[in-house]
């Protein structure tokens, strides 16, 4: 799929060039193909779904004005259609997880998101977070979180924080 999407991409990039100099839809069609192939990259389905309808409409706009063969904008059409057909069939990516993937728990989601938020936390601020969970259950979240490469833990004893793996 994301070869897919680097192939229009390219190919957007390829008739654009016959718009005239300075359209504004040169920049927002490429733009556009450009955050399809990152929301599909990074599995962001929701986000892929939005743009290619954008680059739909977008697409509709500039074969209206003729500035190159029509030929150029229903195959452009065409195929962005089908990607957009693709993925918004495609199953939720949490349906997909390979075996072996961890899945996170409520709890850790929320510490990730804490952490990311704060870009580094200590043992101490999570327990404000959680007032009724015992300091050991958060220390066991936050290990199985490093064991899975998620989170790092810098420092040692009092004096250790975590933050956020790049990437996560």
């Amino acid at each position: 799929m994301v070869r897919k999407a680097l192939n229009l991409g390219m190919a957007v990039y390829r008739v654009t060039r016959h718009f005239p100099e300075g359209e504004v839809l040169i920049g927002q069609l490429r733009t556009v193909a450009n955050e399809i192939v990152r929301e599909l990259t990074v599995e962001n389905t929701e986000q892929a779904v939005s743009q290619l309808k954008i680059i739909l409409n977008y697409l509709q706009i500039a074969q209206k004005q003729q500035w190159t063969k029509e030929i150029n904008f229903v195959i452009l059409r065409r195929e962005y259609q089908k990607l957009y057909d693709e993925v918004k069939n495609r199953p939720a990516a949490a349906s997909k997880i390979k075996k072996g993937c961890y899945r996170p728990t409520a709890r850790q989601k929320k510490i990730l998101a804490y952490i990311k938020e704060q870009e580094s936390v200590k043992l101490g601020n999570l327990k404000t977070l959680f007032p009724g969970v015992s300091p050991r259950t958060i220390s066991k979240d936050l290990k199985k979180l490093v064991e899975k490469k998620m989170i790092s833990r810098e420092g040692n004893k009092k004096g250790s924080f975590y933050i956020l793996i790049k990437g996560i």
